[in-house]
């Protein structure tokens, strides 16, 4: 058994959802603590505390700080600057986005349909992909189609990861945070960030379904799961 952190775990959210499905994968049975243990995807790095171990969690905020002691992993380049400006020693700390590696568990496939939306959960009613279904439904949902125009971040980081055509829009409500998150993630894979669309942009839309179909990020993810999982095997014993 490992312990872990993560966000949204009453609602299942996708994003938050992949740090158990991930474990789960790796063969650990996971129990969720507030307190310690492993801690992955999120913009939850803010929150967390002295006995959390950081495998790729970033900043919510430019202001945010944080209690954990022991970080290997961070989402982007935001999250590792603000961390040596709050006086962490970052020379060993990597980058990385745990979502990535859920190409190493779900195969990719043959899109059957063109075009469907995914929108964050607070923006869900019964349209286009729950997100709060089970992390391989939402994977496997996202690789029938095409084209996915989402409001969830880490849906368009899954549809980069296997070359779906994706738009990123804005949220029809407020997401926490202040935008860091969108910066930092981007940075972890190169590239300026994309600034969420009104969904009324159509032109902007499909000029970004047409730039990012068939143009996946590609990750080496190896590394960081052997490195994860080296950190598994001690604290599971």
């Amino acid at each position: 058994m490992i312990y872990a952190f993560w966000a949204c775990k009453e609602i299942n959210n996708f994003g938050d959802a992949i740090t158990p499905y991930i474990l789960t994968k790796l063969g650990y049975d996971v129990e969720f603590s507030w307190m310690q243990g492993v801690v992955l995807d999120g913009s939850i790095l803010g929150i967390c505390k002295e006995n959390h171990w950081i495998y790729g969690a970033g900043f919510m905020n430019l202001t945010d700080k944080t209690g954990a002691k022991n970080i290997r992993y961070v989402r982007g380049a935001i999250s590792l600057a603000l961390l040596k400006s709050n006086g962490v020693d970052t020379t060993n700390i990597k980058t990385h986005i745990p979502a990535f590696c859920l190409a190493e568990f779900i195969e990719d496939k043959q899109p059957t349909k063109d075009k469907t939306y995914a929108l964050h959960y607070i923006d869900y009613s019964d349209f286009g992909i729950d997100v709060c279904k089970p992390v391989e439904d939402v994977v496997n949902e996202i690789l029938d189609h095409k084209n996915i125009i989402t409001s969830s971040l880490h849906v368009y980081i899954v549809c980069r990861m296997y070359g779906r055509g994706v738009a990123l829009i804005k949220s029809n409500k407020q997401l926490s945070g202040d935008g860091t998150k969108y910066v930092d993630a981007f940075s972890c894979w190169g590239e300026s960030p994309v600034h969420p669309l009104d969904l009324s942009n159509k032109k902007g839309i499909s000029t970004e379904l047409k730039r990012t179909y068939n143009n996946p990020i590609i990750f080496d993810n190896k590394k960081f799961l052997l490195d994860l999982n080296e950190y598994l095997i001690i604290n599971n014993k």
